[in-house]
């Protein structure tokens, strides 16, 4: 029997900003069951929900337009699709928009290459934070490490600017295996990322054309 397969644009707000990748996958799960909508599930011994999140979003941010694949074992009307996942969705979950899309599409894993972030800093110097942005931009090299492991941020920062009212406008890199956290970014440009909120934008997705 031939699945349904949708993309669906969602937000993540700040009642779930410290969810992480795996708890949202099974809080789409559960809104996909509440709405009473037949999720499909692979075959085998341990059957597995046919859901697939784009690129995760990092812990203590929000977004405006993340995305989620999933397939149905129905043809539901995508307006109403979006109507009954806001109805069923957790506090901080919304949906904004869902489409068809064709079996045997690439995983969205392979389309998204690049995340743009926007980070209000009020409270920098905007002298001083513009002089360190150049800097950074006009480096070779960012010798950083993660979990134990030696890497550079630079090739990861695609754009970064400073915008009124004083905020940062970051388009980083969002491929397997090479992608930029907006925390790391500011720690380059020396500020503490613990109080503050980035906020996601947007995923860019290469062009299939």
């Amino acid at each position: 029997m031939s699945n349904f397969r949708y993309r669906l644009t969602f937000g993540k707000g700040r009642e779930l900003r410290f969810t992480g990748h795996l708890d949202l996958h099974r809080a789409w799960e559960r809104t996909i069951r509440r709405a009473k909508l037949s999720l499909a599930y692979s075959e085998g011994y341990r059957p597995r929900s046919k859901i697939n999140i784009g690129a995760a979003l990092p812990l203590g941010c929000t977004s405006e337009a993340d995305l989620v694949d999933f397939e149905l074992t129905n043809s539901p009307d995508p307006g109403e699709l979006v109507e009954g996942l806001n109805g069923a969705a957790l506090p901080g979950l919304l949906v904004s928009n869902a489409e068809a899309i064709q079996a045997g599409s690439p995983k969205l894993q392979k389309l998204i290459t690049s995340s743009e972030y926007v980070i209000p800093v009020a409270g920098q110097d905007r002298e001083d934070l513009h002089a360190k942005i150049q800097a950074l931009l006009a480096a070779e090299k960012l010798p950083r490490v993660r979990r134990d492991k030696k890497y550079d941020l630079r090739p990861l920062i695609e754009e970064l600017s400073l915008a009124d009212p004083m905020e940062l406008r970051l388009r980083l890199v969002a491929r397997s295996g090479a992608t930029g956290r907006p925390d790391e970014v500011l720690r380059a440009l020396e500020i503490n990322p613990d109080p503050l909120v980035p906020h996601r934008l947007r995923l860019i997705l290469r062009d299939l054309s």
